[in-house]
């Protein structure tokens, strides 16, 4: 039983990723500091423009980096939730349950899962 709730919590975890847009919110910090390196590789901007320009970057990377951070607590919070909803009903405990997923078995396991989940995303 401690495996399957270890395997719901992680395919919760993974679901609640993808619905919050995290992989959107990450490319476009990616693509903010691939715009700011350039910004300052350009010869043809002032020192005053590129100070501008990287201002307004580094706000929108912490927007992008607590949004992420938010993003993923809601999610480690979703998969806590389904521990806990088992542990409440008396299946599983849920130190088990964590115990489980920091030994290496519970490393490879949820490696299994979420490259299981993705090759059938892949194969949609």
């Amino acid at each position: 039983m401690i495996y399957l709730v270890a395997v719901l919590a992680t395919v919760c975890f993974g679901m609640a990723l993808r619905a919050s847009g995290i992989v959107t919110v990450a490319a476009n910090v990616i693509a903010t500091g691939r715009e700011s390196a350039q910004c300052l590789r350009d010869p043809h901007l002032s020192d005053l423009d590129k100070e501008e320009f990287i201002q307004k970057a580094a706000v929108s990377l912490m927007r992008g980096f607590v949004s992420i951070v938010g993003r993923g607590a809601a999610a480690f919070i979703s998969a806590g939730l389904v521990v806990f909803v088992f542990q409440a009903v008396g299946l599983v405990q849920a130190s088990a349950v964590s115990q489980l997923l920091t030994t290496w078995q519970g490393i490879v396991l949820t490696t299994v899962v979420m490259s299981a989940a993705y090759m059938i995303k892949v194969r949609k």
